[in-house]
């Protein structure tokens, strides 16, 4: 029996994000690793509890070249995960410095928030 699109785990959103951003122009995504899974191999990864699943960058044309944002995604599954506090913190520390942040449950939403920071950037740059 194949699980309904709604309870798969949070590893699949992840997986299926990861392969939009690949078409996505100008947006770079990676995995930010922070778990006992790191740690248990003796070595410091990620930016630290609390921060995105998904982080990397979006580059924007200007005039000049080129700029890039910080980009993080907090990855949940459909129905059911829990967003907290600190994760909070992170993705509202991101937008406070200029960057695009937020939660997503899905491919769409992930594309809602490059989509809505694509826009505020452009916004921002005048452009």
């Amino acid at each position: 029996m194949s699980r309904s699109r709604s309870d798969r785990p949070e590893s699949a959103v992840v997986r299926e994000i990861l392969e939009w951003a690949r078409l996505e122009p100008g947006l770079t995504l990676h995995r930010n690793i922070v778990s006992s899974r790191a740690a248990h191999l003796g070595c410091a990864t990620g930016l630290g509890k609390g921060s995105p699943d998904l982080i990397g960058w979006l580059s924007v044309p200007v005039k000049s070249g080129k700029i890039s944002v910080f980009v993080g995604i907090e990855v949940k599954r459909e129905t059911g995960g829990v967003v907290a506090d600190e994760q909070n913190d992170w993705i509202e520390r991101i937008r406070r410095a200029g960057g695009i942040a937020g939660v997503a449950r899905s491919v769409e939403d992930a594309q809602r928030i490059v989509t809505e920071g694509r826009l505020d950037l452009r916004r921002t740059l005048g452009g």
